[in-house]
């Protein structure tokens, strides 16, 4: 009888220890980043041979890695550049000061820099686009129509 015993209460703490839950499956990162274009917006206007001035915050649930900012004209057929449109990437250009762009990291970061229009720029409609990656690699983006006046 109390082999009996003994073996029930080591069936029973068996069962009540292996229903934990698994806590890996909860730190898999599954969400992308959030973004916030503040600036330029839609109703945004600017004249060459000015700033545009760029403000987007970008969020993430668990830490940022990277973004790649470009602009280009509306009208371009292909990413094939026209004379004299305006173009920017993130990956190769600087502000308009001529200093590096704001690196982003942990669950928030802002982009905010003056982005110089120069005078033989283009004017008509163009599209800023975002894309954040998280370190999961998780991807978001956004895009933002604005004009250039010239």
């Amino acid at each position: 009888m109390k082999i009996l015993n003994y073996t029930l209460a080591i069936i029973l703490s068996l069962a009540i220890f292996s229903c934990g839950s698994d806590d890996k499956k909860d730190d898999v990162d599954n969400k992308k980043p959030a973004i916030s274009i503040t600036s330029p917006t839609v109703s945004t206007e600017v004249e060459a041979e000015h700033n545009l001035d760029v403000k987007i915050t970008v969020t993430d649930n668990v830490d940022l890695a990277s973004y790649v900012l470009k602009v280009a004209f509306k009208g371009a057929k292909n990413g094939v550049k026209v004379t004299k449109e305006f173009s920017f990437n993130s990956e190769e250009d600087k502000d308009a000061d001529g200093k590096a762009l704001p690196l982003i990291s942990g669950k928030s970061s802002e982009i905010a820099f003056p982005m110089f229009i120069p005078k033989n720029a283009k004017g008509g409609e163009y599209v800023l686009s975002l894309e954040v990656l998280d370190k999961a690699g998780n991807k978001a983006s956004e895009k933002v129509i604005f004009k250039i006046k010239n």
